[in-house]
């Protein structure tokens, strides 16, 4: 994920936006790689290695003059930084994506993203509604689908969130951090980062 702090001056008049979490380079190459191993077996195209990443809520076009809003919206939000253990990969045959998803929620991910919605919502912003269902999407175009593999899994310390706007280029969508909010710290500071 490319970061900037001049986003917000972009030529267009909208911007396409999610928050997010992202894994740190380590975790971002073995979410790649276990694309790669899973490709193998299901086809498909493998993700970027620099677009991997859990959406925690989706927001679509937002006209960029609102942005400052949103920004203060997410400043609303609080949490403490969680471990994530992801180990289990599926197939949605409807729009034949192979993600990487937890067998666990854990309390502080539901937090977060329960208290996105309420103060994206407060603020005015619409969203996608649907249920929260964490995942990270590893293939996309999957020939053969299959359904709740275990996988050896790959654990991920979440230390913070973003709000990422999405853009089209030459090659493809391409993701810029907006901001980053840190996590209460619940690991050493000097702890092994782990695989994110």
């Amino acid at each position: 994920m490319q970061h900037t702090n001049s986003t917000l001056d972009h030529s267009t008049d909208a911007a396409r936006v999610f928050f997010a979490l992202w894994p740190d380079k380590k975790g971002s190459t073995a979410l790649f790689t276990l694309g790669e191993q899973m490709q193998r077996t299901c086809g498909g195209r493998v993700m970027r290695r620099e677009a991997l990443h859990l959406t925690l809520l989706f927001l679509g076009e937002v006209p960029r003059q609102r942005l400052p809003d949103l920004l203060d919206a997410a400043n609303q939000v609080h949490g403490m930084g969680f471990h994530l253990r992801l180990e289990e990969f599926s197939c949605w045959p409807h729009n034949r994506i192979g993600y990487l998803a937890p067998t666990e929620l854990p309390a502080e991910l539901g937090a977060l993203s329960a208290a996105l919605r309420q103060q994206v919502a407060a603020a005015g912003f619409a969203f996608d509604a649907r249920a929260f269902c964490p995942h990270v999407t590893l293939l996309r175009n999957v020939a053969s689908p299959i359904m709740r593999f275990p996988v050896s899994p790959l654990d991920w310390r979440v230390r913070e969130f973003a709000l990422v706007e999405s853009v089209p280029a030459a090659t493809g969508q391409h993701y810029q951090e907006l901001k980053a909010w840190p996590l209460g710290q619940r690991f050493p500071a000097d702890a092994e980062a782990g695989s994110g």
